[in-house]
């Protein structure tokens, strides 16, 4: 659930568009926060985000909007929670959890979809036929884009599904005080690696 430190419970969709945009129809696999968002659309805005004053949030829109500008953001505290003694944090490809959620009573696999049951088929003609889309159709004077196009960014954004996981499987840290995962490699978190690197 969205209350977990795994990657079900932290990782989030968001979509941006603007024509100022260095890719059109593409996915990020950008390490971000949403109180990154604040900072970004300020500086989309015109704004200079250095008028926020202290904020958490760091600027992704040079990086979304200029060739060659790297993101700003390799590392991320996800949460730190003293009461339930519950920590992560990411670093680069890597993300350390420590601690388990109310004893370990929801660390559990949840299904592919969250759900266990089944989901509707996608429907490109509700898409296409929507009013977000007849809008972007009427600025741009062009269609948003195509339905071979949708398909390539939604199997780019979706964690493909891991076979031999079964809803409510446990999950490998569910006796472990600290896990380390690699989310790139593994962005299912079932191989827990602390042992292989200590440090």
């Amino acid at each position: 659930g969205k209350h977990s430190l795994y990657e079900g419970g932290v990782r989030g969709v968001a979509a941006i568009w603007s024509p100022r945009l260095r890719h059109m129809a593409q996915v990020s696999n950008n390490l971000m926060h949403v109180a990154d968002w604040l900072p970004t659309l300020y500086s989309a805005a015109g704004g200079n985000p250095r008028e926020l004053g202290d904020i958490d949030g760091v600027d992704f829109w040079p990086h979304f909007s200029k060739i060659n500008k790297p993101a700003p953001r390799d590392s991320l505290v996800i949460n730190i929670n003293e009461h339930e003694k519950t920590e992560a944090a990411i670093y680069r490809r890597w993300k350390l959890v420590r601690g388990r959620y109310r004893d370990g009573n929801y660390d559990f696999y949840f299904g592919h979809n969250g759900k266990n049951h089944n989901v509707p088929p996608y429907d490109f003609d509700a898409i296409h036929n929507s009013a977000v889309v007849s809008a972007f159709h009427s600025h741009l004077g062009q269609p948003v884009t195509q339905r071979s196009a949708m398909t390539t960014l939604r199997e780019a954004a979706t964690v493909q599904e891991y076979p031999e996981l079964k809803y409510n499987d446990s999950f490998p840290c569910r006796n472990e005080t600290e896990c380390l995962f690699d989310i790139v490699q593994d962005p299912w978190e079932v191989d827990n690696v602390a042992k292989l690197y200590p440090n």
